[in-house]
């Protein structure tokens, strides 16, 4: 049977994910512009997130090889197809990461329960064989220096 691609046409295709570090002076270190990475990062945390995560939970509900069944715990929870690919990775990443960055925010935004399916491919994803024991093992590079930073300051719930 071959798989179709989930009808996302009606989707508006998100902008990249941009953190803060990128929007502001990229030659700067962080203490040097606090009061613009703060004004970014609330821009990131307010419209940014959600638009993101809005996305991608309509090409999740909308993906006709994952149809909701009853007898399917995983209904929804994949991009494309019915089994894990490179694009479940990547979002699971992303999700893994601006959690990290922004763990408050993102708490707050899977409590509300507008993009539940989202966070169940990142759940999925985390437990599948393979790579739930791969990040168990601590080989995974942790974040921090990289392109997902946490900065409390930067944090916030709205």
């Amino acid at each position: 049977m071959e798989s179709r691609q989930p009808d996302a046409s009606a989707v508006k295709e998100p902008q990249a994910v941009c953190l803060p570090d990128s929007w502001v002076g990229g030659s700067l270190y962080y203490e040097d512009q606090k009061a613009e990475a703060a004004r970014a990062a609330q821009v990131f945390r307010e419209s940014r997130i959600p638009r993101f995560l809005k996305y991608f939970e309509k090409v999740l509900v909308s993906n006709p090889d994952t149809a909701k069944k009853a007898d399917n715990p995983h209904a929804q929870t994949y991009l494309v197809g019915a089994r894990t690919t490179t694009a479940d990775l990547i979002l699971f990443h992303v999700i893994d990461g601006v959690t990290f960055q922004f763990p408050r925010r993102m708490a707050k935004l899977k409590e509300s329960g507008k993009y539940d399916h989202v966070f169940k491919l990142h759940e999925r994803v985390q437990e599948e064989k393979g790579i739930k024991e791969y990040i168990a093992s601590g080989r995974r590079q942790k974040f921090g220096l990289g392109i997902f930073r946490h900065y409390e300051e930067l944090d916030g719930e709205e």
